[in-house]
This record gives structure tokens, sequence and C-alpha cells, in this order.
């Protein structure tokens, strides 16, 4: 598995010369993902939200928001990517915290966001339990291989 995400790591980076797992998980929302999320993103980033009785400012690695005609845009979005760590029931929780602290702005409509963690190491099988109940999506190492055209 090491040998599989070095591979990757290499071919992914050429993207936009950018070396980190967010980048690469950006880009593939970008441009492979399609409406997988419930709409085709007009913007993808990362982002921070304040988390004003933690006192702390919670960082999301991806973001994608759809195109609204009028009122709230949709947040189609947001994950977590960890490339080095198996990804389990904490980062969902973590997700969820973040997204009813941006439900509390008010800037966006999230009646439809999607949570997604990313991962090169794999998910936990309570995650993996999570996906199945439609909690979180989960993008691995074979979702972004294939879009990618990763020759192994």
């Amino acid at each position: 598995m090491t040998e599989l995400r070095s591979t990757v790591r290499a071919r992914c980076y050429g993207i936009r010369g950018n070396p980190t797992g967010g980048n690469v998980c950006r880009e593939w929302v970008t441009y492979f993902a399609g409406d997988r999320f419930g709409g085709l993103p007009t913007r993808v980033k990362a982002g921070t939200v304040n988390d004003a009785v933690g006192k702390t400012v919670c960082e999301i690695d991806v973001v994608a928001v759809g195109h609204a005609e009028t009122g709230r845009p949709p947040l189609l979005m947001m994950g977590e990517a960890k490339w080095n760590e198996t990804m389990g029931g904490s980062h969902l929780a973590r997700l969820s915290r973040v997204l009813d602290l941006v439900r509390d702005t008010g800037k966006y409509d999230t009646s439809r966001t999607r949570l997604v963690c990313f991962s090169g190491s794999g998910f936990s099988a309570d995650l993996a339990e999570a996906a199945r109940r439609g909690e979180v999506d989960l993008v691995g190492l074979a979702d972004l291989c294939g879009q990618l055209r990763v020759d192994l």
C-alpha cells in the first residue's frame, strides 16, 4: 500500500505542482467528480470556519460551492483529506461539527451538503458503516487513481 500511495502521490503532484493531499482532492472534485455531490461546483477551495465557542479556527481541506440563481449558494460538499492516515469516525464527527458552524453563519444553503472523507490509507469499519448509512461519502485511492488515469 505504501508503494501505491507513493506512485499515486508522484503522479498526482503533477496536476498543479503543489504536493499536498488536499490539493489533489480539490483538483479531483473540480475536474473529475462531476455532479457526484449534487451539482457542478463553481468554486472548489480550502476553507476556514470560526468556532467562537471553542475559540479556534477550523480548517477544511476541500469545500465545493455550487451556483445559485437567487438566494444563498449551495454548499455542495465539505471534505477532509488525509493521505497517510486511516480515516475514522472522529473525522466524520469533526466534519459534522464544522458543518453545524457553517449552518450557523447562514451564508450557504447547507440543506444537501455532503460530508466527504478523502484518504490515501483507507477507512475504518465505523466510517465505512456510516457511508453505508449515507452519512458520508468516501473517496479513496481507487477513485482518485481511476479518474487521474494513473498507470500502476
